[in-house]
């Protein structure tokens, strides 16, 4: 994901109205954001996910000098799970025909990609 430039000021004034509500906040400034929030910012930017869409089917060697430290670092811990798409895909002809696709992100923030391809003649 790419970095992501916070506002405090916001911060420090959503915090105050909660306190004032008498919500029972947490806040921790020390860290680095979690997946917490990076998980939902990424459905923002579904990009990646189609990017490797498009790759796996038309030029997959685009793929293949990525490292898990690349997946990951590009599309979250969940990227890592691409490498099977590759390894399916290699199991494929040089050519292929797409059959059919589907992108989706449902309200549980995990989007899921579906490829159907067979060999091309």
């Amino acid at each position: 994901m790419p970095p992501f430039r916070g506002d405090p000021a916001f911060s420090w004034h959503r915090i105050e109205h909660l306190v004032a509500d008498e919500f029972d906040l947490t806040t921790y400034q020390e860290t680095a954001v979690d997946h917490g929030f990076t998980v939902p910012m990424q459905l923002l930017w579904p990009h990646y996910d189609r990017l490797c869409m498009e790759k796996v089917v038309d030029d997959p060697e685009y793929l293949l000098d990525m490292s898990i430290l690349d997946l990951v670092r590009d599309a979250g811990a969940q990227g890592a799970e691409f490498i099977l798409w590759l390894t399916t895909r290699g199991a494929l002809g040089p050519r292929v025909r797409e059959r059919h696709r589907h992108y989706h992100i449902p309200i549980s923030n995990t989007a899921a990609g579906l490829l159907c391809l067979e060999n091309a003649a």
